[in-house]
């Protein structure tokens, strides 16, 4: 999955939950699992996110889906265009 449709996903869900414009760019990394050889999500979590606990946990909510296949990149790329639709404001930050 490609990191910047991952990131618009992230930077979409977190401003339609919070109300916050926040750059998730810097918060995850792609990498490979060792055992598996499948690409995961891995939260770099910045303060900025650790120390608002509702947001980290909806912010893991959504790593883990990712990583636990229940949510692949058609499914993503629904999400947002439902999201953009759904908001004449969420199309400012995209």
């Amino acid at each position: 999955m490609e990191k910047d449709l991952l990131n618009d996903y992230f930077k979409l869900s977190i401003k339609q939950q919070f109300n916050i414009d926040l750059n998730t760019e810097c918060e995850f990394s792609l990498i490979e699992n060792l055992v598996s050889k499948k690409v995961i999500v891995a939260p770099t979590f910045s303060n900025e996110i650790t120390e608002h606990s509702d947001l980290k946990q909806f912010f893991t909510a959504m790593i883990n889906e990712i990583n636990l296949e229940n949510c692949d990149q058609s499914v993503i790329e629904t999400r947002i265009r439902t999201m953009l639709e759904s908001s004449q404001d969420l199309k400012e930050i995209s």
